[in-house]
């Protein structure tokens, strides 16, 4: 049986939240904080959102090329998203089947699937209101990125 509960806060997010709690775990591994590069085999859509995404994170001090493929399925998901949402744009809500009855038109469905995918990821990363509004970063963190949060742009590029 798996683990009940939500998944505990990584003690670096503790840290920056400037929880008490960050200072009794013992044993989780440090990963250094550093910009990497994307890999070679993301797509060229989804490596237009790397650098901006991978900047954010360092700013926040939770970038490390540990996180490289987590990045990339985040950088893939958005990707993802915004072609989907922009070829829903045109299309109807609703299209008429072959019994002629009418269904949801799957695109919309496509574009919600792609849209919970980057939900799902950002929030691994902290990237959502509800994980980044309790995290304080110090004026050092501050300076070593020339990106914050406010620089993040999902529809960059669409």
């Amino acid at each position: 049986m798996g683990k009940r509960g939500p998944k505990p806060t990584p003690t670096k997010i503790l840290a920056l939240r400037g929880s008490w709690l960050a200072k009794t775990r013992e044993g989780e591994p440090e990963v250094p904080a550093a910009l990497c590069e994307p890999p070679p085999w993301l797509s060229d859509r989804a490596k237009e959102h790397w650098s901006p995404i991978a900047q954010t994170l360092f700013g926040l001090g939770v970038m490390s090329p540990t996180y490289s493929v987590a990045l990339a399925a985040l950088c893939e998901a958005i990707a993802d998203y915004t072609k989907s949402a922009k070829e829903s744009e045109t299309q109807p809500l609703v299209i008429e089947d072959a019994n002629g009855g009418v269904k949801a038109n799957p695109i919309h469905n496509i574009k919600t699937k792609d849209w919970n995918r980057v939900l799902s990821a950002c929030r691994e990363f902290g990237l959502t209101p509800s994980a980044i509004s309790g995290i304080r970063t110090s004026d050092s963190q501050k300076a070593k990125s020339k990106k914050g949060i406010s620089d993040f742009r999902l529809a960059q590029g669409a």
